[in-house]
């Protein structure tokens, strides 16, 4: 008689594959004797009556490896077979048993091959790979590329689960977590791909496939697992991959189970997500549709006769039941959680510790090495006089960056006159208004306070673009004229409109604030809404006929992605050409307000202005004139916070530095990262992504303005050190706290 251990028995949300692999032997071989392994009485699926027998260990939290790795080398010695459903586990056999017989998953060598390049080995298989990034490129780097993704970004790496990643301080956070667990070289950062998520499911044997099937999911569950599906035949659904598949798997020598995790996109490409080296938990899914892949596994490995499985069926589903718990294993009580606890999700049997664990080694994070300034941070940095009182707020001289950049979209942009407006309350300081007058800006406020201000300064009202929910606010009145004025609600719209008639307002171009359905905002009307949209249509129509009409939409790149962005603003062109055609009065200028991080607004939205324009010109025949309003653009290169080293904390592999600076001064520390730099023998450097982290003063929590930093050996307390990038929110943002 056989015995088969099968593990991963987690059966709740997000369930493991170990019962689901339990039920087709069972179906198969009614002689096997099947025992559940688990690493926690919690895994519902150990009382399910399909094992004869369960083994329940240590949580990894307490796990003896060595201790454990001799159990098991022992059974398969007495003639055992072990399927893992544990993706770490699979892979912490591979490295502490190697290859040994009765071990049904795949060899560390077999492993390397699908982890050495991801993207290498989504070209193997003739699928697309989604675009990643390696967690140990530069934090500017790494931010940026979650910019260019609107943040719809996944931190994946072998063997853990990945972690959805909604902004930088989250990715800081992830990697906080991880550090001293993994080697971040396999790390990496990947887009998330739009479409329908599909999956494969295999066995091989050896390198020879024993089978592959094609499910395609119905009903997901809410942690985004199949709850149901349709099993298909892998070349009819994906031709050609197959295959390639069997190639892939002979040349790894692949034994055991595996899935992989695709998603098929809108325009008929296939994206490979992950290759997971275990079965996947709809795996008796399969088996109803006539494909036991464990079975055929177990079959191989012993001699025995392949089985023949009935077709019950091309589709599945899940339901829950309720069975008896098993005799002598209790379920522990439940507690609520004490606050604070790390809960380990979906992962009941402590799985996700061999992450902290890794049977005992100890890994040590290289420190990058400081990297040279790029030339716009290096200008900046010569001649910076030191404060004399720390920590200090200096700011870069603004005239050369404007310069630059306003040559560079006149030149982009052709015939079509494009205007800056420069956004108030991104640093309303009275030197950086005064240079944007003196370069021809416009001046963007969102109250009669911001324009008070910028007539103080010398602009006049029809220099002046006025947008917000709440432009009364504030003691200076509205001036009667202004360059622009965009209404945030119909009401709104309605009342200006009156304004104007009345000649209490006359403004170069007035309209609506827009509001498409595919960007969620408090802000504009609502296009999504055909009540909304017809009223708009007629409030346009009443509007006085001299009147010039404008329309103004934004949505921070950063926060949208940049394809999604200029997608979006292909979108609000054609909004803004239905309008017109509808109303039959011509849009005479488009706003596409702010939100550009400054590298991106030189590197990727320069560059596609032309072809912008172009299509502004082709829908909008009647377009006088594009408005920008690149605020943060302009200048957070320009701000630089000085501050001193108090004290440098070294903590096993780790420094901690901290600072006299803090969130009071840097704000915006946890929204994207500011570079670090230091002074050495070979002028200014930044410091390289490491271990380490600097703490500012405050005693808050939060206060922690860099992680995942490598702070330099030199770096002593009194040490001098700037904190770039923290113009614009850092600088009209900083608050008085923590001073006495």
């Amino acid at each position: 008689m056989t015995t088969v251990y099968c593990s991963g028995l987690q059966s709740g949300c997000g369930p493991s594959p170990g019962l689901g692999v339990a039920r087709s032997l069972r179906e198969a071989f009614e002689d096997l004797r099947i025992v559940g392994v688990g690493y926690s009485s919690r895994a519902g699926g150990l009382h399910h009556p399909a094992f004869d027998e369960v083994w329940i260990e240590r949580p990894w939290s307490e796990l003896s490896f060595a201790a454990h790795a001799q159990a098991i080398l022992e059974r398969l010695d007495a003639g055992g077979a072990w399927i893992s459903g544990s993706t770490r586990e699979a892979r912490w056999l591979a490295s502490a048993l190697g290859s040994r017989e009765g071990l049904l998953s795949p060899s560390a060598v077999a492993l390397e091959r699908i982890d050495a390049s991801p993207a290498e080995l989504a070209s193997r298989l003739g699928l697309q790979s989604p675009p990643m990034i390696s967690a140990l490129a530069d934090d500017y780097e790494l931010n940026a590329f979650g910019r260019q993704h609107g943040w719809s970004v996944w931190l994946r790496g072998p063997g853990r689960p990945p972690v959805r990643l909604v902004g930088w301080r989250s990715l800081e956070n992830a990697r906080a977590h991880l550090a001293g667990a993994w080697p971040h070289a396999r790390l990496r950062l990947q887009a998330e791909v739009d479409g329908t998520a599909e999956s494969v499911v295999f066995a091989a044997d050896r390198g020879r496939t024993l089978g592959a099937r094609h499910m395609q999911p119905g009903i997901a569950a809410p942690d985004g697992s199949a709850w149901s599906g349709r099993v298909s035949d892998l070349e009819a659904a994906l031709p050609g991959i197959a295959g390639k598949l069997r190639d892939e798997l002979s040349r790894a020598a692949w034994t055991g189970g595996g899935e992989l995790e695709i998603v098929r996109a809108p325009d008929g490409g296939v994206w490979l997500v992950a290759w997971h080296p275990r079965f996947p938990a709809w795996v008796h899914g399969a088996t109803l549709a006539g494909a036991n892949l464990p079975a055929e596994l177990i079959a191989a490995a012993t001699g025995r006769t392949p089985p023949l499985t009935a077709v019950r069926g091309s589709e599945f589903v899940r339901v829950v039941t309720d069975i008896p718990l098993r005799a002598l294993l209790p379920l522990p009580a439940h507690a609520p959680a004490a606050s604070g606890v790390v809960r380990a999700g979906n992962y009941l049997s402590g799985m996700p510790d061999p992450a902290r664990r890794r049977s005992g080694e100890r890994l040590v994070h290289e420190r990058g090495a400081p990297l040279e300034p790029p030339p716009p941070l290096s200008a900046l940095l010569d001649g910076l006089p030191s404060a004399g009182r720390t920590p200090h707020a200096h700011r870069g001289d603004p005239a050369a960056r404007w310069e630059l950049l306003a040559t560079g979209i006149r030149r982009a942009a052709g015939s079509l006159p494009v205007k800056i407006a420069y956004s108030i309350k991104t640093d309303p300081d009275l030197d950086l208004l005064t240079a944007a007058r003196s370069h021809g800006f416009l001046a963007e406020a969102i109250t009669a306070a911001e324009m008070g201000w910028a007539r103080e300064v010398g602009f006049t009202g029809e220099e002046i673009v006025l947008n917000g929910p709440a432009k009364s606010w504030g003691a200076a009145p509205i001036p009667s004229r202004c360059f622009g004025t965009f209404a945030d609600s119909l009401d709104e719209l309605d009342g200006l409109a009156e304004l104007t008639r009345s000649g209490d307002l006359s403004a170069r171009y007035l309209g609506p604030r827009l509001r498409p359905p595919s960007v969620a905002s408090r802000f504009g009307v609502d296009l999504g809404d055909f009540d909304t949209f017809s009223r708009l249509v007629t409030a346009l129509k009443d509007l006085p006929e001299p009147q010039s009409i404008g329309v103004h939409f934004h949505w921070a790149s950063s926060a949208a992605g940049h394809e999604r962005w200029f997608e979006t603003v292909d979108a609000m062109i054609e909004w803004a050409r239905a309008l017109q055609d509808l109303s039959g009065r011509p849009i005479r200028c488009l706003d596409l307000g702010g939100g550009w991080h400054p590298d991106d607004f030189d590197t990727v939205l320069l560059p596609r202005l032309p072809g912008l324009v172009a299509r502004c010109r082709a829908q909008l025949d009647r377009l006088d004139l594009l408005v920008l309003e690149p605020g943060r653009a302009l200048v957070q290169p320009l701000g630089i916070v000085e501050t001193t080293v108090l004290e440098v904390r070294e903590t096993g592999d780790a420094r901690e530095i901290v600072v006299d600076a803090s969130l009071a001064e840097v704000p915006r520390a946890g929204v994207y990262p500011h570079r670090i730099l230091s002074c050495t023998a070979r002028g200014w450097r930044h410091w390289g992504h490491g271990p380490d982290r600097v703490v500012g003063r405050l005693c808050m929590e939060d206060d922690v303005l860099r992680m995942s930093i490598a702070v330099p050996d030199e770096i002593r307390p009194g040490t001098r050190v700037l904190i770039a990038d923290a113009g614009a929110y850092d600088r009209s943002m900083a608050y008085r706290f923590g001073r006495g």
